[in-house]
């Protein structure tokens, strides 16, 4: 089954396997549908996700900078820069090397794994979720266990 978002921050989750082991369906077919079946699923799903101690995928580029040096041709620097750390950089290039260097170009290079948890209140995981989440017009708190689990 193809899951397409996480329930810290609805972003696409990688390396994820869900083993369903038992399920007791509505003995009639027309109970037994999508509209039926999936709306429980994600649930089942989010609560599996806050249960497994989620962590949150930062991507960083590879981005290569040309600088100019006097006297000498042109050089390569190759940086690795986190995403979220980026924003600024193009002017902060230019400021501290008085506009002799630029980004040539950026390309998302690997994924790296922000400490702590999303669930840990005050961390910087936390801020970087909660920013995602009010960018998407969601709640800025990630929903408790307790709003996935029903009870019969």
């Amino acid at each position: 089954m193809d899951y397409k978002e996480g329930v810290c921050a609805e972003e696409i989750m990688r390396s994820i396997r869900l083993n369903i082991l038992d399920a007791t369906l509505h003995t009639d077919a027309i109970h037994r549908g999508g509209g039926q079946v999936m709306p429980t699923f994600r649930r089942v799903c989010y609560a599996a996700c806050l249960l497994a101690s989620p962590v949150s995928r930062n991507p960083s580029t590879l981005v290569f900078s040309e600088e100019q040096k006097p006297g000498t041709p042109m050089s390569t620097v190759k940086v690795y820069l986190s995403v979220t750390e980026s924003f600024g950089f193009n002017g902060e290039l230019w400021l501290h090397t008085t506009g002799q260097a630029f980004p040539h170009w950026c390309v998302l290079d690997h994924w790296d794994t922000m400490p702590g948890s999303p669930l840990d209140k005050g961390g910087k995981t936390e801020e970087v979720v909660t920013k995602i989440r009010m960018h998407k017009g969601l709640k800025p708190e990630i929903f408790s266990l307790d709003s996935y689990y029903d009870k019969l």
